[in-house]
């Protein structure tokens, strides 16, 4: 059987809930005396109705062993306790299917192995969700987001040397990441992390915002 976390004490955040079943939800949880947070970072399981590309949806991917639907709340205050999450993952086969993933099996993945684990980024400054935002769900993935300095030293380094540092920027960037390229650091567009972290796979061939081509780093292959 499958391993599962176990938590003494539930830490719950919301994400893309009707403001009044948000309060519904947490007069329930209150009830039962589970902790709620608006930080990721410290959840336990994300509560949500569908796939939305929040930030805090996206980082609970790679943060959260358990993403549930308001069912799960619901119940679990009728019995009075807990139910198994198991039985309430989000299960929304329409955007599963446009978006190319399945919410129970990246759960699994992330389980496994953080989807960012040993990446280093250089996040420019016009990405949208923003640097500060897009930070949160790296880190959330295991991964390392390095300044504007650490980022130039390591484009300066030998290629052998820095075989996980990319870049991830925008067409209004695009003339600023122009000295990355110059150096053979492969550019990627938001959407290599934000793919990534609903897979909970590393996709290096797409996604590039130049067209200038760097083999993917052998340890990257999944």
């Amino acid at each position: 059987p499958e391993k599962r976390p176990k938590f003494t004490s539930p830490v719950i955040l919301f994400t893309g809930l009707p403001s009044d079943k948000n309060q519904k939800l947490t007069q329930m949880l209150k009830r039962m005396k589970c902790s709620l947070t608006s930080d990721v970072r410290e959840a336990t399981h994300l509560v949500t109705c569908k796939i939305v590309r929040t930030v805090k949806f996206l980082a609970a991917m790679s943060q959260c062993p358990y993403i549930v639907t308001p069912s799960w709340v619901e119940e679990s205050s009728s019995r009075k306790h807990l139910l198994d999450e198991m039985n309430y993952l989000l299960d929304d086969k329409e955007n599963e299917a446009s978006l190319g993933f399945t919410v129970k099996e990246s759960l699994a993945r992330a389980r496994v192995a953080k989807v960012f684990q040993g990446v280093e980024l250089f996040l420019t400054a016009h990405i949208q969700p923003g640097p500060k935002d897009m930070r949160v769900i790296v880190e959330c993935g295991g991964g390392t987001v390095l300044s504007e300095e650490q980022a130039v030293t390591r484009a300066n380094q030998p290629p052998e040397t820095r075989a996980n540092f990319y870049v991830v920027s925008c067409s209004a960037d695009q003339s600023f990441a122009q000295q990355f390229a110059l150096r053979s650091v492969t550019i990627y567009t938001a959407e290599f992390i934000l793919s990534a972290v609903l897979c909970q796979r590393v996709d290096y061939h797409t996604n590039k915002l130049f067209s200038t081509e760097r083999p993917a780093p052998a340890s990257a292959a999944t």
